[in-house]
């Protein structure tokens, strides 16, 4: 887990938990909650996607890009009937809160680290800033 300090008001030091990693409980068990999952989305498996990018389903150069339909790829951990590490293309997405993504086939996927090298690249190429809180945007028409 990873670990940082901050300072308190009289100059003690305290640790918080990465946003990364599962909340634990006064044993130091995982209790199972993710931090910032949305309480709309709770009685769902959570899947994790690292080396993560973005692509358009529709290859249509007339369709306004604030139109296409988007998907995520990446490597998929605790997924059955995938072998972690397996690299996936997700359902439509249909709605992002934080670092969590729910597609249109309902499963939830939970973006872990930055998106692939490549990808990040080409943001940075296109001017595209990265938000770690927030990586995914989801425009309404």
């Amino acid at each position: 887990m990873e670990l940082s300090k901050i300072q308190g008001v009289q100059g003690a030091s305290r640790r918080v938990r990465s946003t990364s990693e599962p909340a634990k409980n006064a044993r130091g068990k995982r209790s199972g909650k993710l931090f910032g999952f949305p309480y709309q989305w709770t009685g769902r498996p959570v899947y994790t996607l690292r080396d993560w990018w973005i692509k358009d389903l529709e290859n249509d150069p007339f369709i306004p890009p604030e139109c296409k339909h988007k998907i995520i790829c990446g490597k998929v951990f605790n997924k059955p009937g995938f072998d972690d590490g397996s690299v996936i293309q997700t359902s439509t997405i249909e709605d992002a809160k934080g670092r969590f993504v729910l597609t249109t086939s309902g499963s939830v996927y939970r973006l872990y680290g930055r998106p692939d090298t490549g990808y990040y690249n080409w943001m940075k190429k296109q001017g595209i800033a990265y938000d770690g809180y927030e990586p995914i945007k989801i425009r309404t028409r």
